[in-house]
């Protein structure tokens, strides 16, 4: 081999990490534009909140098209933990995957509602120190005490991709409500009325979203 030299190049904060379209509430395609600081700051976050440690084991079952595989792949590699990745064929089979979970020692899956029922109703029994993460739809009652019988830790997340993957979580405890819990750092959440202001507790309004989290914009 022959010897050369490479320049190395220093991302900057506001540069873009990755391009993600979603078709939001338009159904047209639209590329969100998200930057190393948005991400780096919900990474952050993320690994304080979910206590993200070397020992853990996260088996990745989300597309790489869709945002939240970030959390899969970026979040138990800045902590040295593993990342093992289901093969298509695997996630949508709910047996398939129960035995994968088991197979690999997974400590930790994100998923969405949909595949969550589907590994219940394989026979999937769970085991205590299992930590589930649901988000990409809602969360109904049912499953959640279904997951709570048997993981020891659920987490609800909530959040669009022009907000940097998720916006908030909740940890979803026996017989209290589920609800999109606390903002990440750095994120903040408020519900306004019709004119833009702040809306009074209980009140009905809009979700607005905030902070160093936001997408820096659609592409073109």
């Amino acid at each position: 081999w022959q010897a050369a030299s490479f320049a190395l190049s220093r991302a900057h904060a506001d540069e873009l990490a990755y391009v993600l379209y979603t078709s939001g509430s338009t159904g047209a395609p639209k590329g969100v534009g998200v930057t190393h600081e948005a991400l780096c700051r919900f990474l952050t976050s993320a690994s304080r909140l979910l206590e993200a440690s070397n020992e853990q084991v996260w088996l990745s079952v989300t597309s790489v098209s869709f945002d939240i595989f970030g959390l899969e792949l970026f979040l138990p590699l800045l902590a040295g933990a593993s990342v093992e990745l289901a093969p298509p064929a695997v996630v949508t089979g709910g047996p398939a995957l129960a035995a994968l979970i088991e197979r690999v020692g997974a400590s930790h899956v994100q998923a969405t509602p949909v595949i969550w029922r589907d590994l219940i109703e394989s026979g999937w029994a769970g085991r205590r120190d299992f930590v589930a993460l649901s988000g990409g739809e809602a969360l109904p009652s049912d499953l959640a005490a279904a997951l709570l019988e048997r993981v020891g830790t659920l987490w609800n997340l909530y959040g669009p991709t022009e907000t940097t993957i998720w916006s908030s979580a909740s940890r979803i405890n026996r017989d209290a409500p589920i609800t999109l819990g606390e903002p990440f750092d750095d994120c903040s959440l408020t519900i306004r009325d019709a004119h833009g202001r702040v809306a009074p507790l209980d009140a009905v309004g809009e979700l607005c979203i905030g902070g160093s989290n936001l997408a820096r914009g659609y592409l073109h």
